[in-house]
C-alpha cells in the first residue's frame, strides 16, 4: 500500500466535501484515480496535493478499491453524504471514518477524545516516522478531524 494512504493530509470534514464534489462531477463508477482526481478539480501539475487529497479519501474509507486501480464510493461515504444528522447511525459513521486511518486511531488512543496541542501532535508524528514535509498537514488534519467528531452530530452534508 502506498505511503500516502496512511497519512490523511485533509481533515474529515474537508474530505467529505471533496467526496460530494467527486459524486457531482464523476461520470462513471468505478473510476480510476485520474478520473476521481479530475472530478475533485485537481489536474496534472499539482501532484503532491492531488495525492494528498485522493489519499485522504481512501484513508478515511470514503472511497474503496472495487476493481484493480478503480475506485468507488464506500458504504460509509455514501451514508455520510446522504444521512441526516438526526439519524442515530450518523455519529457512528463519522467516528468510523475519522478513526479508520491507523495513525489517527493510534493518536486518539494516546491523547483521548479532545487533543488540543498542535506542537505535541506534530512532535509525536515526527517521532512516529511521518515524513517531515507532511507532519504539519497531518497534525492539522488530525486535530480538525477530532474537533469534527466532537460536533459530528450537528453536521449535515448535501
Amino acid at each position: 500500500m502506498a505511503r500516502w494512504i496512511h497519512y490523511p493530509e485533509k481533515d474529515l470534514r474537508t474530505a467529505l466535501h471533496m467526496l460530494a464534489q467527486v459524486l457531482d462531477n464523476a461520470s462513471a463508477w468505478p473510476a480510476d484515480r485520474a478520473a476521481v482526481m479530475h472530478a475533485m478539480g485537481w489536474y496534472a501539475g499539482k501532484i503532491g496535493a492531488t495525492y494528498g487529497a485522493f489519499g485522504s479519501l481512501l484513508a478515511y474509507g470514503l472511497l474503496s478499491e472495487q476493481e484493480h486501480k478503480r475506485y468507488g464510493v464506500s458504504e460509509v461515504g455514501t451514508s455520510l453524504l446522504g444521512m441526516r444528522p438526526e439519524n442515530p447511525r450518523h455519529r457512528a459513521f463519522i467516528e468510523q471514518a475519522a478513526w479508520t486511518p491507523p495513525l489517527f486511531r493510534q493518536l486518539r488512543d494516546s491523547y483521548g477524545p479532545h487533543p488540543q496541542d498542535f506542537a505535541l501532535v506534530r512532535d509525536d508524528l515526527s517521532r512516529l516516522g511521518v515524513e517531515e514535509s507532511r507532519v504539519g498537514a497531518v497534525a492539522r488534519a488530525f486535530l480538525l478531524t477530532s474537533a469534527f467528531v466532537d460536533e459530528g452530530e450537528k453536521v449535515c452534508f448535501p
